[in-house]
């Protein structure tokens, strides 16, 4: 009897050790997992967080590679944005070429700075003939005289030339008064004689002012004698040694004549 109770005892101890033991192995597995559960997590997170970061370096290096181009593109082309031009009525200077006889004059139109009242009056009108007489139209030394039977110095050109006009020295700005009653025909630009007014005197007669500026006319205006026609201008290259000067000429049907003969005696 007492030995059953014995052998009892003794398998109710095995079973407790191995009860025990059962428990520590579930506690260790359960303490396993939790251990795997937390060393895991930081590495889901921190793929998580790497994989914003990515997306985040990839947008900034989409937008830097946008913002390269756009420094890139080159800026709108304006050159071919046109500019107006202005135009100035000034003399016409271009280059002297002494080896070919001076050019005709190359006309354009001149805005004047006032316009004057037409009178009706025409060419018919007019009265100028061998008789009568000039008026000085700038107050100055004759610093080349007209010459057409025989050539004269040049001093700018320097050379000799006919020379169908009177050369007045005058200083820039220098009132011109109108020498006769006449119709104003042209106001154009020349090579020569930069700004230059021409106007009908009547039967055939034709009065050229070159060297002007500032004429207050129009063509087809009628002036009269001692109205001031313009101003004395810088002058052209053809006569830069001369100085600023008035180049009057005296035509009549066409061919120059000596103004010279026709001015009033003061």
């Amino acid at each position: 009897m007492d030995m059953r109770k014995d052998k009892w005892k003794r398998v109710f101890k095995q079973r407790q050790i191995v009860l025990a033991a059962l428990v520590m192995v579930l506690a260790a597995v359960g303490m396993t997992g939790v251990y795997v559960s937390e060393k895991n997590a930081p590495k889901e997170e921190q793929f998580e967080l790497k994989e914003e970061s990515d997306t985040e370096q990839i947008m900034v290096s989409e937008t830097d590679e946008e913002g390269q181009k756009a420094e890139e593109e080159p800026a709108e082309d304006v050159s071919n944005v046109l500019i107006p031009e202005v135009t100035v009525c000034e003399p016409v200077e271009p280059e002297i070429e002494t080896d070919k006889p001076t050019e005709e004059a190359e006309e354009s139109t001149m805005q004047p700075e006032e316009q004057a009242v037409s009178t009706g009056t025409t060419s018919a009108n007019l009265s100028f003939s061998e008789n009568s007489d000039l008026l000085w139209p700038l107050k100055g030394n004759v610093i080349m005289n007209y010459s057409m039977d025989q050539t004269i110095y040049h001093a700018t050109l320097d050379q000799y030339r006919y020379n169908p006009a009177v050369v007045i020295a005058g200083n820039v700005n220098d009132k011109v008064s109108c020498a006769a009653t006449g119709i104003i025909t042209d106001i154009s630009n020349n090579e020569e004689t930069g700004c230059t007014v021409s106007m009908d005197l009547g039967n055939g007669y034709t009065a050229v002012y070159g060297q002007l500026k500032e004429v207050p006319f129009h063509a087809g205006a009628y002036v009269e004698a001692g109205d001031i026609i313009g101003y004395v201008s810088e002058p052209t290259k053809y006569y830069s040694v001369e100085g600023s000067n008035l180049y009057f000429e005296l035509m009549k049907d066409g061919a120059p004549v000596n103004p010279i003969s026709f001015f009033a005696a003061e």
